[in-house]
């Protein structure tokens, strides 16, 4: 409900009646009044003349002051009446309106516990509600947060007896599947108290965080049980150690990622880092003491004395064909190297068609790699056979990229329609999908939300039943065809799969340079300096001196008048002026006060008896009196038309913002290096209190680069934690060169599958990166374990003494890593994040494999050999 005073113009003028005097007095009679304050003895008070209690009647009869101060009511210039306020907006839950209440938790309260709690309320409330009315749950972000952990404790219980089966498999022993199992319990339970003490969150990422903790726990047992079972229970510290600042240090850097990233990626790397702790701790200390008291190993020795002379020739064959086999290898370590590297790939397939430049080598590039021949004839087959798995990957995984969320699938419908379009030719318009929408089962929902008369939104999610058969790719296809069917509306359609759009304006452009400064026209002179610039690269085109800030600003047409400076003085009179007269003609204008009237307070709403009547003809020939003496046609004042709007004029922190955008016709890495040294030419110029920058556009490509950067931060940590260990500085280089060579398996993982590559791909680059190396340590470690105890012998068959000795383990480890993580594929690739982090990972360290056993030993593979015997 609102108070509405229809003012009669005619009547005002012959007056001399502004609108704004019926306002001022209007508010002014019904403020109450603070004249000053008093003092009696040691008090004082201030004294308050309250404002008369309002009522349709007291509002007809309060006074107006005229211009010759006589007075007069209220009642005679206009109508007072109270009536049913326009709707400005609708929001409407499946076809039927709603009125939404918000509940936030108070501090640190138990969100799941309060969710409950409200349901119960809800129940109770919802007993005594009239016939018609509803009360329903819209929102309940603790739904999703619950599902995820029971999802993840589910996944802790398959990954548990998945690697309960594994060990038991592997060993073949009850006493050594005890052991491992004790290890990892008590290493488990040490990292839940671990969480309890520091006052860790639990949520969806640090309980997946145990899940995922599970085969790096088992890793370490593993490796200190195959140390101990060869009699070495003592010198086995330091590899592990430099194993598990290894793995650690990939989780470390997790921190130091954007805000954004790191926000969710925290807790998973705390958890991580809090159960690699303890079953350091438990594998250094408790998991000998079990091998002790379990004594597998006189059943080892004697199973050993009892072997038969078939299987030490079967193993002496073995040793035999894989030292030649490293040996063949050796002897063309060059060409066997420059496969391995072609096998990841070179980026020639980036290089652009042309190198603009004046330079000796911007002539030999266009000469050379820029000539047509070049790109006709040969350059198809050197990106095949020169690009390996990058370019696979980066060719079939540029369409199935992107940053994903935990959020169940959502539909989103956006209607746009131009200005002028009023709020009830909108509601027309999403009433009619609603009603196509109500006859679609599996719907779980469809919410309607109608801002404006030129913008609408709905928002459809579904029934966990449907939502992975296909439906929701079947709806859209279905609300695309009803788009391109009905005009008059643009229709913008995404959520799932590749968004749809009828807009008729052009997109934004894919190069943006931001302008900051404290003055718009000289803004606007840098700005037209540097279109100027632009236009100077043939490349660059579609330049926009003004480009729009977001996407959710559109250009619109609309009527203007152009006044002529001049007749307006003529007429004594300006454009605020004409303005304001205007505004009084046309829309309603609502007050900035509230009356209290019948037990509630009600907006007070000021309108012309007419307005609604008001045209644009109107506007230019009927006569604008400005005052008792002043009266002018609009008409006659200047030109009038219709045409685009006016450039919006953007303020940041109290700063203008020009925005320039411009198309680059070239690759992208080659527009984005040349907008770059553009804008390093232009801020060397720009006067004080001026700013330039390159828009980057946030999201998956920003990901992209605080990986990168994380990864070779990883490389540097690396090398110098084996630097240390291994007292060399060579071998250590050897082992990081098994970090990229394992990406291989990341790489063909994605490309050759076709999965979905988000957050979780990238931080199953940094999880292999911080994995993988631990097998070249332990191997490295022990051949120099060996050279000092083998004196002369021949380095080579320490080496697959040493290889084979830590193969057993090696293998153990990988595949208990990567049984841990098959419980994160359940849910199939539609899984954001957790998906794309196990296939990646487990891509990762199965490639490891070739690399652990045959690069790295080819790498440390001696050409030079002393003479001695090998011994298996």
């Amino acid at each position: 409900m609102q108070l509405t005073i229809l003012y009669d113009k005619t009547k005002c003028e012959a007056l001399g009646i502004e609108p704004a005097s019926i306002a001022g007095g209007l508010m002014s009679y019904y403020t109450p009044a603070w004249p000053g304050d008093v003092k009696t003895g040691s008090n004082r008070y201030f004294l308050s003349i309250p404002a008369p209690l309002a009522t349709v009647e007291t509002i007809e009869n309060m006074p107006i002051a005229l211009p010759d101060k006589q007075r007069i009511r209220l009642k005679q210039v206009a109508q007072v009446r109270i009536e049913e306020r326009a709707p400005r907006s609708y929001f409407r839950i499946n076809g039927r309106d709603a009125v939404t209440c918000s509940i936030y938790v108070n501090g640190n309260g138990n969100r799941s516990l309060l969710a409950g709690r409200i349901r119960e309320l809800m129940h109770e409330a919802a007993a005594g509600l009239a016939e018609g009315f509803e009360m329903r749950l819209d929102y309940d972000d603790t739904e999703l947060i619950t599902g995820e952990i029971r999802k993840s404790m589910r996944r802790i219980g398959l990954s548990l007896a998945i690697l309960l089966v594994f060990i038991l498999a592997a060993y073949r022993s009850w006493a050594r599947t005890v052991i491992i199992v004790s290890s990892l319990w008590v290493a488990l339970c040490l990292a839940v108290l671990l969480v309890w003490l520091l006052k860790i969150d639990v949520n969806i990422y640090t309980v997946a965080g145990l899940a995922i903790s599970f085969g790096i726990m088992t890793d370490n047992a593993i490796v200190v049980l195959d140390y101990c079972s060869r009699g070495h229970r003592k010198g086995f510290s330091g590899g592990l150690l430099a194993a598990n600042l290894a793995t650690a240090s990939a989780f470390v850097l997790i921190f130091l990622l954007p805000d954004e990233i790191k926000r969710n990626l925290s807790g998973l790397a705390m958890v991580i880092l809090i159960a690699l702790s303890a079953s350091f701790v438990t594998s250094i200390w408790l998991t000998p003491a079990l091998h002790r008291l379990l004594s597998p190993g006189r059943r080892h020795r004697a199973l050993k004395a009892g072997r038969t002379m078939y299987l030490r020739r079967r193993k002496w064959r073995q040793v035999k064909l894989y030292s030649s086999f490293m040996s063949f290898l050796s002897l063309h370590r060059a060409k066997f190297l420059v496969l391995v590297v072609l096998g990841f790939g070179l980026p020639v397939f980036l290089l652009p068609l042309k190198w603009e430049g004046k330079a000796w080598y911007h002539n030999w590039y266009n000469a050379s790699l820029g000539s047509e021949y070049y790109q006709l004839e040969i350059k198809p087959l050197a990106d095949k056979w020169l690009g390996g798995a990058l370019r696979l990957f980066i060719t079939g995984v540029a369409e199935n990229s992107g940053y994903r969320t935990l959020e169940k699938t959502t539909l989103f419908v956006r209607a746009t329609m131009p200005l002028g379009t009023t709020l009830a030719q909108m509601n027309i318009v999403v009433a009619d999908v609603e009603d196509y929408l109500s006859g679609i089962a599996g719907i779980e929902k469809y919410e309607a939300s109608i801002y404006s008369g030129q913008r609408a939104a709905i928002a459809v999610s579904f029934k966990e039943t449907y939502e992975q058969a296909g439906l929701p790719y079947q709806l859209k296809s279905a609300l695309v065809s009803r788009a391109v069917d009905r005009g008059g509306t643009e229709w913008n359609i995404y959520g799932i799969g590749s968004g749809f759009s009828n807009a008729m304006q052009g997109e934004m452009a894919d190069f943006r340079i931001i302008l900051r400064g404290y003055n718009s026209n000289s803004l606007d002179r840098i700005a037209a300096r540097l279109e100027e610039r632009l236009r100077q690269q043939k490349r660059v085109s579609r330049i926009n001196t003004n480009e729009r800030l977001g996407y959710d600003q559109k250009e619109n047409k609309a009527y203007y008048l152009d006044l002529d400076a001049a007749k307006a003085a003529l007429h004594n009179t300006s454009g605020a002026e004409i303005s304001a007269r205007v505004r009084g003609l046309t829309a309603a204008r609502e007050l900035p006060v509230r009356l209290p009237l019948g037990g509630r307070y009600l907006p007070v709403v000021l309108e012309e008896q007419r307005a609604a009547e008001y045209s644009y003809y109107d506007l230019l020939n009927r006569t604008v009196h400005l005052d008792r003496t002043r009266a002018v046609k609009l008409g006659g004042l200047g030109a009038a038309g219709y045409s685009n709007t006016l450039n919006s004029i953007y303020k940041e922190d109290r700063q203008y913002v020009r925005v320039v955008g411009f198309e680059f016709n070239g690759t992208a890495a080659f527009g984005n290096s040349f907008t770059k040294d553009l804008v390093k030419e232009v801020a060397v110029e720009l006067p004080l209190g001026y700013s330039i920058e390159q828009q980057n556009w946030s999201g998956i490509q920003d990901m992209a680069s605080s990986f990168w950067v994380v990864l070779l931060a990883l490389v540097a940590v690396l090398f110098f934690i084996y630097s240390v260990m291994l007292e060399n500085l060579r071998k250590p280089f050897f082992i990081i060169i098994m970090i990229p060579v394992s990406f291989i398996g990341i790489l063909l993982t994605f490309s050759l599958n076709s999965f979905w590559f988000d957050q979780g791909g990238y931080a199953a680059f940094v999880m292999v990166g911080g994995l993988v190396s631990n097998a070249g340590v332990f191997i490295v470690n022990d051949l120099n374990k060996l050279k000092k105890a083998g004196g002369k012998r021949n380095e080579n068959k320490l080496l697959v003494k040493a290889v084979l000795h830590r193969s057993g383990a090696i293998l153990l480890t990988i595949l208990s890593t990567c049984l841990g993580l098959l419980p994160f594929l359940m849910d199939g690739p539609a899984e954001a994040f957790w998906f794309s982090l196990a296939a990646g990972t487990i891509g990762g360290l199965l490639f490891s494999l070739p690399t652990v056993f045959v690069i790295l030993p080819v790498l440390l593979w001696k050409k030079v050999q002393a003479s001695g015997e090998f011994y298996p």
